[in-house]
């Protein structure tokens, strides 16, 4: 696939960030045993974590994990080790407690290519798809590289330290490339100061014309590097903070807050599509089209006092006015639709937030409990993992 051609029309970034609020004083804990579902024998060196967070334990010889100060709210419990497939599952925080699971994970079974398969037991979707050829895989690495970890400033400064896992297919029909890992990747954030452990559970770059999209999703779990001297641990605690600033969650928590004229968003409604005629950005002609959005007009209170009820129709746009947009953002530009993303002010960092199911749940510290929920476009589209936090990141 020549990547050169690969124009991207939208994006669901469907990494799962099922956090909620983070508290220092919060005493849950999650507790349980790892067994093979097969032999119901405990497994040893299970990674267990909350995903997009730092909290995490590995199972020991009895299968045992504890993972403690547990953030109230919905988190995604998330257990992966080579040999089995990848087990996650939504627990409920609402008090402190300790909360016991078993968990049974599935052996995976591998193919081989010396056992024959009937075509009746491959899946239509299954061969649609064939390997890439030996001169494709560097190409194909590369795409993936660009669409996973973005190309960002950042990014440059990430390593997969294990690239060899992935394997590639393709539908020359379709044009679309696919990625798929047989264990976690492990990325190096230089840049920020993180190992990332990725549990990918489904990538896919679509060209075709009128069905342009990337599409992939998984959980992530995260650790601190050690810096290597006093001057990159003060590097990486400056590229923490402009990584929050103007994103997702920086964004989410001045909502919540009811700040976010000091933090320099703007909130502009443009119904059920967006409007192409009118940029809708400060300084922009007046339009009738052009309304402003409250934060009381879209939140409400939540079950539990860390949340709170995100609810608007069409697409809600996001105008950063402390920022401009990052040069590479508008070479990125190359793979996403103007019709999609009809902005791109030279002065203000523009993206839209849209709701499929109309509402969803966010916590105070800018967590979505279910980021199948919430579509990000614009500006947004362009930060990918290279810009990722884990949750207990405070500015």
């Amino acid at each position: 696939m020549n990547q050169a051609s690969i124009l991207v029309y939208t994006i669901i970034f469907c990494v799962s960030l099922h956090i909620s609020h983070y508290s220092v004083a919060q005493q849950s804990s999650i507790t349980g045993t790892i067994l093979d579902q097969t032999t119901q024998q405990p497994i040893e060196g299970v990674n267990v974590f909350i995903s997009n967070s730092l909290l995490g334990d590995a199972s020991n010889a009895n299968g045992e994990f504890l993972i403690e100060n547990v953030p109230l709210g919905t988190v995604l419990l998330v257990a992966s080790v080579i040999g089995y497939q990848p087990y996650t599952e939504k627990v409920r925080v609402t008090n402190d407690e300790e909360i016991t699971l078993t968990i049974p994970l599935i052996p995976r079974i591998y193919e081989q290519d010396n056992v024959e398969v009937s075509a009746d037991r491959i899946s239509e979707e299954r061969r649609t798809f064939r390997p890439e050829r030996p001169e494709e895989r560097n190409e194909n690495l590369e795409a993936f590289k660009k669409f996973f970890l973005g190309v960002s400033p950042n990014a440059d400064k990430c390593e997969i330290a294990n690239p060899d896992i992935l394997q590639f297919e393709i539908n020359d029909e379709d044009e679309v490339l696919r990625a798929i890992a047989n264990d976690a990747l492990v990325i190096n954030n230089f840049a920020l100061g993180y190992e990332i452990y990725f549990v990918l559970s489904s990538f896919e770059v679509s060209v075709k014309k009128n069905a342009r999209s990337i599409k992939y999703n998984g959980s992530i779990g995260f650790s601190e590097l050690e810096p290597r001297t006093k001057r990159e641990g003060r590097r990486w605690t400056r590229a923490r903070r402009d990584a929050y600033r103007g994103s997702v969650r920086h964004f989410l928590t001045s909502l919540v807050a009811g700040n976010l004229m000091d933090e320099g968003y703007m909130l502009i409604d443009e119904s059920k599509q967006q409007i192409r005629e009118y940029s809708g950005t400060p300084g922009s002609r007046p339009s009738d089209q052009v309304i402003t959005v409250k934060p009381a007009d879209i939140i409400a209170p939540g079950n539990i006092a860390s949340e709170r009820l995100l609810e608007f129709d069409g697409y809600l746009k996001v105008v950063n006015m402390n920022d401009a947009p990052n040069n590479r953002f508008t070479d990125f530009k190359q793979y996403a639709s103007d019709v999609q993303v009809p902005d791109s002010d030279p002065m203000y960092q523009i993206s839209w937030l849209a709701l499929p199911s109309g509402s969803t749940v966010i916590t105070a510290d800018g967590r979505v409990n279910d980021s199948f929920s919430l579509t990000k476009l614009g500006y947004w589209f362009f930060e990918r993992v290279a810009e990722m936090l884990p949750m207990e990141y405070q500015p």
